[in-house]
C-alpha cells in the first residue's frame, strides 16, 4: 500500500459517487468479463486485478463510494434522493459534498480490503469484504440511528413465501450449473462474476433480471474447489438464500443501501478459500 494507492482509491470513489452504485458494479462486471476472456486466451491476469478490480472499477472503491454517496444525498432532506436509491447518480444532484463521501467511503472500502486480506491475511474476497465494511459504517454514520430492518407493525423480518422460495431455488441453480459448466470448459471462475453484474446494465433500461453475481462467483469457485456439478449448484443455492437473509434483515424500511451480494461473496468466499481450495 502507498500514499499514490490512496489518492487513486479515493478518485475511483468520486468517480464511483458520479456515475452511481448500479452503473459502477455494472462498469466492473463488463471488465471482469474482459479481464476473464484475455486470461482463458492464455493472458495474465493483469487486467482483471487492476483495471477491472483496480482503483476505478473495483467494487470495494467505486460501488462502495457511490452507496455512500448516496446515503448522503438521503440523510439531506432537500436533495430528492433516499439513501437506498443506489439506481440514481449522485452526480445529478450537483453537490460537491456527496462526490468527496464518495472519495472518503473509497478510501475506508479500500483500506478494510487491504486490512482484512493482506494484514490479517483472510482468504476472502476483497471486493466483498471493503463492501461489507464500508456499507456497515455508511449506515452508522448516515443511516438514522437504525442499523436492522425496520418491517410495518405485525409483520415478520423475514418473510418468504412458498413461491419465492421455490422460484428463487430454481433461478439460482440454473444460473450456477450454467456458470459451472464455462468454469469447467474455461478454468476461470471470473466469468460468473462478470455475467451477472454485467446485467445491471439491462436494469438501468428498466429490465426486471435477478441480481446473479454473488450465486455465479460461488458456484464458480466451488466448481474449482470440487470439480462436482452438485457441490457448485449447492454453493450457488446457498449463496442466493445468504442474499435473501441479509436483505430481509438489513435492508427493509432503512435509510441506507446494505449489499446482500457482498455478504454472500464475503461469507462463502472465506469458506472455500480457507477449507477447499489450495
Amino acid at each position: 500500500m502507498s500514499i499514490l494507492a490512496i489518492i487513486l482509491a479515493f478518485f475511483g470513489g468520486v468517480f464511483g459517487a458520479a456515475i452511481g452504485a448500479i452503473p459502477a458494479i455494472g462498469l466492473c462486471g463488463f471488465f471482469v468479463l474482459i479481464g476473464s476472456s484475455i486470461m482463458a486466451a492464455g493472458g495474465s491476469a493483469d487486467f482483471l486485478n487492476n483495471v477491472a478490480f483496480g482503483y476505478f472499477f473495483g467494487p470495494h472503491i467505486a460501488f462502495t463510494g457511490a452507496v455512500a454517496a448516496t446515503a448522503y444525498l438521503g440523510s439531506k432532506d432537500n436533495s430528492g434522493f433516499h439513501g437506498t436509491d443506489i439506481n440514481k447518480q449522485p452526480f445529478a444532484s450537483n453537490d460537491p459534498m456527496a462526490l468527496l463521501v464518495g472519495g472518503i467511503f473509497a478510501v475506508i472500502g479500500y483500506l478494510s480490503a487491504y486490512l482484512i486480506t493482506e494484514v490479517l491475511g483472510l482468504k476472502v474476497d476483497g471486493g466483498a469484504i471493503g463492501i461489507v465494511i464500508g456499507s456497515i459504517i455508511t449506515r452508522l454514520v448516515f443511516g438514522g440511528g437504525e442499523f436492522m430492518s425496520q418491517p410495518e407493525e405485525g409483520q415478520p423480518v423475514f418473510n418468504m413465501s412458498t413461491n419465492d422460495l421455490v422460484f428463487g431455488l430454481l433461478w439460482s441453480a440454473a444460473y450456477s450449473a450454467i456458470i459451472s459448466y464455462v468454469t469447467q470448459l474455461t478454468g476461470i471462475p471470473f466469468f460468473g462474476f462478470g455475467f451477472g453484474a454485467f446485467l445491471f446494465f439491462f436494469t438501468i433500461f428498466g429490465a426486471n433480471f435477478p441480481v446473479g453475481h454473488h450465486v455465479g462467483i460461488i458456484s464458480a469457485l466451488a466448481m474449482v474447489a470440487f470439480n462436482n456439478y452438485f457441490l457448485a449448484i449447492l454453493f450457488g443455492v446457498m449463496a442466493w438464500f445468504v442474499f435473501e437473509l441479509v436483505a430481509r434483515f438489513f435492508n427493509t424500511n432503512v435509510k441506507t443501501h446494505i449489499d446482500p451480494p457482498a455478504y454472500a461473496i464475503a461469507l462463502f468466499t472465506f469458506i472455500l478459500n480457507t477449507f477447499f481450495i489450495k
